[in-house]
C-alpha cells in the first residue's frame, strides 16, 4: 500500500495586532504596575505598623514584669 504524500500548508505569518489592542495592553500594564506599587507601599506600611506594635508589646510586657516585681516586693 502506498501512502499519498502529505503536503503541509504553507506557514502563514500572523498579522500584527491592531494599534488599539496594543494601546489597551499598554494601559493594562501601566494599571497593573500602579496597583503593584500601591500594594508594595501598603505592605511596607503594614510591616512598619507590625514592628511598632511588636515593640510596644515588648515594652508593655517589660512594664508589667517590673510592676509585678514591685507589687510582689511591696507585699513582703
Amino acid at each position: 500500500y502506498i501512502y499519498p504524500s502529505l503536503s503541509l500548508p504553507s506557514p502563514v505569518s500572523p498579522s500584527p495586532p491592531p494599534p488599539e489592542y496594543i494601546k489597551l495592553v499598554e494601559d493594562n500594564i501601566e494599571t497593573l504596575r500602579a496597583s503593584l506599587a500601591s500594594a508594595m507601599l501598603e505592605t511596607m506600611t503594614l510591616r512598619a505598623r507590625v514592628r511598632s506594635l511588636e515593640q510596644y508589646d515588648v515594652v508593655t510586657q517589660e512594664s508589667l514584669t517590673i510592676a509585678r516585681g514591685r507589687f510582689t516586693q511591696s507585699q513582703l
